[in-house]
């Protein structure tokens, strides 16, 4: 399979700097685009000194950053959306493309980095809502077969905020999503 895994930024100059060896083991799965959204820190030169594949967009907003991501993308069979605070299982490749094997897009259930007792709460309602009702959010980690993506998410620069609503929306025409109970680690 291949995969592209596009992460939108602005101001993520301390999180990138603590995560660089995760985001460089990205790209042995495949290609990692960021898409900077004028970030005023110096996560752009952070980006361009570890050689990270950087686009940069003047249109604000996280739908803006994605579709300017997905202008970028060329033929792949899947596109990952990727928050730059939230990482993956050891095992996603794997896990998206067998989810990939019977559905055309998915999300990871979502475990908060914290050991506060009210966040165990929070994520288990967030994962049980986003099954029930197949809207995602950006944090578990929503990942798409290229073509549908193409199809149906052409309208993303119109959603600076809820993008995320926006796709889930979009993406339940073409199919209900993957659950993977297998969670992404996401920052509180």
């Amino acid at each position: 399979m291949d995969l592209c895994i596009i992460i939108p930024v602005l101001n993520e100059q301390q999180y990138i700097e603590n995560h660089i060896a995760d985001f460089q083991s990205l790209s042995s799965k495949g290609d990692v685009i960021f898409v900077d959204g004028g970030s005023t820190d110096s996560t752009v030169h952070l980006l361009q000194t570890y050689r990270f594949n950087l686009v940069q967009t003047d249109n604000h907003g996280r739908g803006a950053q994605l579709s300017t991501g997905l202008s970028h993308v060329h033929a792949y069979e899947c596109i990952l959306f990727l928050h730059a605070d939230t990482q993956l299982p050891n095992n996603y490749f794997t896990l998206i493309k067998d989810a990939l094997n019977t559905h055309d897009w998915g999300r990871f259930n979502v475990k908060i980095d914290s050991s506060k007792a009210v966040f165990r709460l929070v994520e288990t309602f967030m994962n049980m809502r986003s099954c029930m009702t197949g809207i995602a959010t950006g944090d578990q980690a929503i990942f798409v077969k290229a073509d549908v993506a193409s199809k149906k998410l052409q309208q993303l620069n119109d959603y600076p905020l809820k993008e995320d609503i926006y796709m889930s929306r979009q993406l339940k025409k073409v199919s209900r999503p993957a659950c993977i109970k297998t969670p992404v680690t996401t920052s509180p």
